[in-house]
């Protein structure tokens, strides 16, 4: 084999070396941004949920004071415990439950 030929070859190999490692590079980049919007969307949702179930829970607390004025307690405790529920789902921290994505998964 010539030196020219070794050459060829010695360049041939590094660019395949070089490209691998762009590959792999791109590989982990798309994994975390996967992560990361798949983190960010569990979160958001989480955050929904919550506020909905504190408006859910406001409902019940309402129709809870109704039923008291009127007297009917038993349907005004199941209401209260309805509402106690709906309240300490509320109180999931979403931050906590679905942390940030960190760059080694």
């Amino acid at each position: 084999m010539s030196h020219e030929t070794s050459y060829l070859i010695a360049k041939l190999m590094l660019i395949i070396m070089v490209t691998q490692l762009f590959v792999l590079g791109y590989t982990f980049y798309t994994d975390y941004s996967g992560r990361k919007a798949i983190s960010n969307a569990a979160r958001v949702g989480c955050e929904r949920d919550r506020r909905s179930r504190i408006a859910n829970a406001t409902g019940w607390r309402i129709a809870e004071d109704a039923r008291q004025q009127s007297g009917d307690i038993s349907v005004a405790n199941r209401y209260s415990q309805l509402a106690e529920t709906l309240e300490e789902a509320a109180r999931a921290d979403c931050n906590k439950e679905f942390p940030k994505a960190s760059i080694i998964p």
